[in-house]
């Protein structure tokens, strides 16, 4: 009760990540304020149900994350993707093909004798290719913003995913470093034992956006979540390998077709089709973390109950 006399309700156990405030290290509990009345009228549907999905809910659901506010996701999405595609298409395209690259002075290296890269084109390649990973903890951020907020009812724009995503930028660079050189050692074996790693670490970015914790935390929670569930979370990051794999194929043979227009419109293409590919396809891989994020703790947590409960309970039950 209050001073006036009024019943109080309890706290809800888990908010948007915009909404809560920064967690210590070692607390795992989502962010958690006290509400004097009661929680206002959803404003939106969630994409999925509040309950045990099985991965083709999560493969189905990752899809209708985006069509639920397609303008505001794939915006957010842009924001992130398109810049390292951008990077990575200059480094493809060879930029001693590119006709600023001799107005920027950048200098050309041999290729097997017989024809020339530029030098700055094979770091173009590079930092593309690693700010494009580091880009998907910043995508699974606003993915998980976007989300989070739809199941408690709650809509946000895409300048608040951004923000709440930008604001674990440490946290998703720290964590980012650390998974980098397992994940190289895994791949440079065969694919076969990265898809067992990642199976364990796929959830970091939502864990560290919805519970705002560190990076060593963030991949200790992942490993502690998808460790209770982890055959059905491998079957669930093959087929979305799978599903992405068909997709990527279908964008290779737009960029292909790039390849034959005239400089500097053959990278520009490659560019606008990498970029695409990675707005759309990229946004709805990294859905099905969130939704496998979601999923682990409704299964091992009660999270749809807790969720519940703090709508129906009285005060002090």
């Amino acid at each position: 009760m209050d001073t006036d006399g009024n019943a109080q309700r309890p706290a809800s156990p888990w908010v948007a990540p915009e909404a809560g405030s920064e967690q210590p290290g070692g607390d795992r509990r989502p962010p958690v304020t006290t509400r004097r009345h009661a929680r206002p009228e959803p404003t939106v549907r969630s994409p999925v149900p509040l309950r045990p999905m099985t991965a083709s809910d999560m493969l189905d659901g990752a899809f209708r994350v985006i069509k639920l506010r397609p303008k505001r996701v794939l915006a957010a999405a842009a924001v992130v993707v398109v810049p390292p595609q951008i990077v990575l298409a200059l480094g493809q395209g060879g930029l001693d093909r590119n006709p600023f690259a001799g107005w920027l002075g950048w200098g050309s290296l041999s290729v097997a004798g017989s024809s020339t890269v530029s030098s700055w084109g094979v770091l173009a390649f590079l930092a593309g290719t690693l700010l494009s990973s580091l880009s998907l903890f910043f995508l699974g951020g606003v993915v998980t913003a976007f989300v989070t907020n739809w199941v408690m009812g709650q809509d946000i724009t895409a300048r608040d995913a951004l923000a709440t995503s930008f604001r674990r930028g440490g946290p998703f660079v720290g964590a980012w470093a650390i998974l980098l050189v397992p994940k190289l050692m895994a791949a440079a074996m065969c694919y076969l034992p990265l898809l067992f790693f990642v199976a364990l670490v796929v959830v970091t970015a939502p864990a560290i956006t919805a519970e705002g914790i560190g990076p060593w935390e963030g991949i200790r929670r992942s490993a502690s979540l998808m460790g209770r569930r982890y055959w059905p979370a491998v079957l669930v990051v093959f087929l979305t390998y799978l599903v992405e794999t068909a997709l990527r194929y279908s964008g290779l043979l737009l960029g292909l077709v790039t390849q034959l227009l005239p400089a500097p419109a053959d990278w520009i293409g490659l560019a606008l089709v990498n970029s695409a590919y990675g707005v759309v396809v990229q946004t709805a891989v990294v859905s099905v973390s969130v939704l496998l994020y979601l999923d682990a703790r409704i299964r091992t947590e009660g999270l749809d109950l807790e969720l519940q409960a703090a709508d129906v309970l009285p005060a002090g039950a």
